[in-house]
């Protein structure tokens, strides 16, 4: 498989923008679900003591994500960061039966940035990140706004907005043993921060999961690798 970052994506979205991904094989997604719903419930507590909904604080945060692209000035751009953080200060768990998910969600909200995760065997050759022209579609024949940040592969498109909007066709299945994972950046996170958080997702993958892992990154100099 072939992972590609148009290069209009750092034209049109951010120069700087960054994506880890982790290719992950062979993980027992049963393995040690108590403990990975534990750690994840530990980590919703501490961000329900450190934001509510509305205050400066957590539109602070928030805004790290507001980008200015083709089609989108001046307007929100929501990801699935902000889906996450909804549900958890509406007090409701993310913790789910797959202990792989759980920990996804842990680094997300642990370094509040957007993680995707897809079922890799589900994923038809190449993958491709692109900004929309404004005649593509995505879920329920909808058509994606000019500007906006958009994965897919051969069938079509799998995910809008950072993760904001994802397709049931690649998603995690009782059955899955393969996964390809993504945590997408924008300054102010630089790229060694960015390699960390994915080195620790990892660290937890083999850990919890028995998993084997594999890392790149790719960037505006290095847009594109094939796993």
């Amino acid at each position: 498989m072939k992972i590609i970052i148009a290069k209009e994506v750092f034209e049109k979205f951010h120069p700087q923008f960054a994506i880890a991904f982790l290719q992950v094989n062979s993980f027992d997604p049963q393995s040690k679900l108590e403990e990975s719903c534990h750690l994840l419930q530990e980590q919703e507590r501490l961000v329900q003591l450190l934001f509510h909904k509305n205050t400066k604080k957590y539109h602070e945060l928030i805004s790290n994500w507001r980008v200015v692209v083709e089609g989108l000035k001046g307007k929100h751009y929501s990801t699935s960061l902000e889906k996450i953080m909804r549900t958890v200060l509406s007090k409701r768990t993310l913790a789910t039966k797959n202990s792989l998910q759980n920990l996804v969600y842990y680094i997300a909200l642990k370094y509040f940035v957007p993680v995707g995760i897809d079922d890799s065997k589900s994923i038809d050759h190449d993958l491709t990140f692109s900004i929309a022209t404004g005649v593509e579609k995505g879920g329920s024949f909808r058509k994606l706004k000019k500007g906006e940040l958009y994965y897919k592969d051969k069938k079509g498109i799998i995910a809008t907005r950072l993760d904001y909007w994802k397709s049931s066709r690649t998603k995690l299945r009782k059955n899955s043993t393969a996964a390809l994972i993504h945590i997408e950046a924008v300054p102010p996170i630089t790229l060694e921060n960015l390699k960390k958080m994915a080195q620790e997702l990892s660290t937890l993958l083999k850990t919890f999961c028995y998993a084997r892992t594999k890392l790149v990154i790719l960037v505006k100099e290095d847009n594109q690798r094939v796993f």
